[in-house]
């Protein structure tokens, strides 16, 4: 078993490497599983058993990746409220450093857990955004994320060798993951948009959110502060990025949605109104006819043609 590496023997050993030991593994019981921390951070495999709970405070970014579909897990961030995990391989939480995270678990799970220090993520940040300030989206991914589930299970196998496992190897892993993660789970910060666009993160952010909550009501100052802009800025930033303002386009997402929901004769033109984001049956009919050249009921008789 590969145990904690002690980093006060390493010329190269900080402040920062000695918070990933004493800080991440100190809520992790050696009998959890094999651990070591190296140059660009630390890793846990980690097998819980029987039902637990804990409260913690990372001083370093802290990610989970679980290796066998979760069941009976609640997380949360800060003052939200606990949300269960998907019950899928592959899902991935994401703990800022320095907020609040809360774990219940009532059946037994096996994790791989990355912790990197603050400053170690920035350095990446550096290489992979020169001259930006990157910040870590928190909580649970929404889907499964296969390329962190095969990262961490060659986490696992170095982990679990019989002989000792190789320290320049697995900081490599974690290098490759900090690398990830800046790019799948993080916003750029004050970065002024590229030739008036949205940064290439921001953008992405805004885009899953609007995906995920273009059935309700919507403000514009709303949706900059998750792309962290102005509302002036955000409107002509967002519209040359996606080339249309963003009513615009929440209302093209609302109408792609209800012309999916039109296609299944048994639900009612008001129920799509409703379930798409409309106000009501007469205003979808209206946006419809204008932006699509047709209403619900044209649409359903050219899909039955």
């Amino acid at each position: 078993m590969l145990e904690c590496t002690d980093v006060n023997s390493r010329p190269w050993a900080d402040d920062d490497q000695l918070d990933v030991k004493h800080n991440v593994f100190q809520i992790i019981p050696e009998s959890a599983g094999p651990r070591a921390t190296t140059f660009r951070g630390g890793v846990v495999y980690e097998r819980r058993t029987g039902s637990g709970s804990h409260i913690h405070r990372p001083n370093t970014h802290v990610t989970a990746i679980y290796l066998v579909p979760p069941r009976g897990i609640d997380f949360a961030l800060g003052t939200d409220e606990l949300q269960t995990l998907n019950a899928s391989a592959g899902t991935v939480t994401v703990s800022p450093a320095d907020i609040d995270c809360r774990l219940i678990w009532s059946y037994p799970c096996e994790t791989v857990t990355v912790s990197i220090p603050p400053s170690s993520l920035q350095e990446l940040a550096q290489s992979e955004m020169p001259g930006s300030s990157l910040e870590l989206r928190p909580g649970p991914s929404r889907q499964p994320d296969a390329h962190a589930l095969y990262l961490a299970k060659l986490m696992k196998a170095e982990l679990s060798r019989k002989d000792t496992g190789n320290d320049l190897y697995l900081d490599s892993l974690i290098t490759i993951f900090g690398i990830h993660l800046l790019r799948n789970y993080s916003v750029a910060i004050g970065t002024p948009p590229h030739r008036g666009r949205l940064p290439m993160l921001a953008a992405r952010r805004v885009q899953d959110y609007l995906d995920e909550n273009f059935s309700r009501k919507l403000s514009i100052g709303e949706l900059a502060g998750i792309a962290k802009l102005s509302k002036s800025h955000f409107i002509l930033a967002f519209t040359n990025t996606f080339g249309q303002p963003p009513h615009q386009y929440v209302l093209n997402l609302r109408l792609d949605c209800a012309e999916r929901l039109l296609s299944n004769e048994d639900v009612s033109v008001a129920e799509v109104a409703y379930l798409s984001g409309f106000s009501s049956q007469s205003h979808l009919t209206s946006v419809m006819r204008k932006l699509r050249q047709n209403t619900p009921n044209q649409f359903r008789l050219l899909k039955r043609a």
